[in-house]
């Protein structure tokens, strides 16, 4: 058909040359030739990309050989209607090609909006996990120091153990408010957020508050177990006991503060109250003991022992003086280079009180040694000038004369 084609283009190109010439009859005449070539391609090939060109030279020189001869040529090709059909596919094509242009800014806009849309909704992410994130970083700031001393051992003087309670305690009362602030922060941020340290330790501190206080009762449980291995072993027979069960029983109502259920503490507490119960009826029923194996002017001994007493600070300032009675005769302390006797000594023991021993109708006996004065010559006899510490006790008091 490209033959077909080329002949027509070639016939039309003769005819261009006859007009040019004047040969105006000569293209009316071939006309009819030509356009049966042109009938031929658009009945097999209406879609030939030189088709149209072809039917437009044919309807040019048709008009130029009519206007000049004033007749008027009949063609099978149906110039007109073609024309006018490729005018309806070239409008139809530029109206498809404006709803593709229009489908495709719509497109564009809808993906601008969305992309928009994305970037405002990842900035409102982003300033909504910022602010998640300063709330949560500000409120764990106000208990951080709270936190860190609940989740430490506490310490075994009376004020760092209030210091750690009162740490536990507070922290007891801000768990609900934390467990609310990280639920807000949870919701809040991000499901691919990896969270913070805030978070973390706050999470910890939730899940571990009750057992902090339980492990500061078991720790403070092994202490006082500890601090009971000596009167465990004196039953009671020392004037030190008291003392070490009064701190023991402090050190194990702290315990029970924490955790009153702890069974190491309860059964701690029974324990030292047996131990009192058991020394306190030894104390009572041991009995201070007079003068034994004195020389004759034992009173005379026993008062300057007293006047020793209560006349050393180191002794009238600690406990009430209640007696002394003697208990051997005059030994000698020390001597000189030459044998001879420069420092005497007799035994002596001495019931003392301390205030709270009044309550429980309790002295403390020491035994020891009431030494004179170290010189040449020195003689057995008072004055007295300081005393030599041995053992101690606890007695009735109503026993003391």
């Amino acid at each position: 058909m490209d033959d077909t084609v080329k002949k027509a283009e070639a016939e039309l190109r003769r005819t261009d040359m006859d007009l040019k010439t004047g040969g105006h009859k000569k293209v009316f005449d071939k006309l009819p030739g030509i356009d049966k070539l042109v009938a031929e391609v658009l009945a097999s090939q209406p879609n030939h990309p030189r088709l149209a060109n072809l039917i437009a030279t044919l309807k040019t020189q048709k008009e130029k050989a009519e206007t000049k001869l004033g007749k008027t040529l009949t063609l099978q090709t149906d110039i007109e209607g073609y024309l006018a059909e490729q005018m309806r596919k070239a409008d139809a094509g530029a109206a498809e090609k404006q709803r593709e242009e229009e489908a495709r800014a719509a497109a564009e806009a809808e993906k601008r909006q969305r992309s928009e849309a994305e970037a405002a909704a990842r900035q409102k992410r982003d300033a909504e996990n910022r602010e998640a994130e300063d709330a949560l970083r500000a409120y764990y700031t106000s208990v951080e120091k709270t936190i860190n001393l609940a989740k430490a051992q506490p310490g075994l003087k009376d004020q760092e153990i209030e210091d750690h309670l009162t740490a536990t305690d507070t922290l007891r009362t801000q768990l609900p408010t934390m467990s609310d602030v990280l639920k807000k922060y949870d919701e809040r941020k991000a499901a691919d957020s990896l969270g913070s340290y805030a978070q973390m330790q706050l999470k910890e501190a939730v899940e571990n508050a009750d057992e902090w206080r339980k492990q500061a009762a078991k720790a403070l449980a092994t202490a006082a177990d500890s601090m009971l291995s000596f009167p465990r072993k004196s039953q009671g027979a020392d004037v030190v006991f008291g003392q070490q069960i009064a701190q023991i029983r402090k050190v194990l109502d702290f315990a029970a503060r924490y955790d009153a259920n702890d069974p190491d503490v309860k059964n701690l507490q029974a324990e030292v109250a047996s131990l009192e119960k058991g020394a306190s009826g030894k104390i009572a029923s041991t009995k201070w003991e007079d003068h034994r194996n004195a020389p004759a002017n034992t009173a005379e001994l026993a008062a300057a022992g007293m006047r020793f007493f209560k006349g050393d600070k180191g002794w009238a300032d600690r406990y009430t003086i209640l007696a002394v009675s003697v208990k051997g005769q005059w030994t000698v302390q020390k001597k000189n280079i030459l044998g001879a006797p420069i420092l005497y000594g007799i035994a002596v023991n001495v019931a003392v009180q301390k205030e709270e021993d009044k309550g429980q109708n309790q002295a403390r006996v020491f035994d020891g040694t009431l030494i004179t004065v170290e010189k040449e010559g020195v003689k057995p006899e008072p004055p007295f000038e300081g005393f030599y510490v041995g053992g101690n006790w606890m007695v009735n008091a109503d026993s003391v004369k």
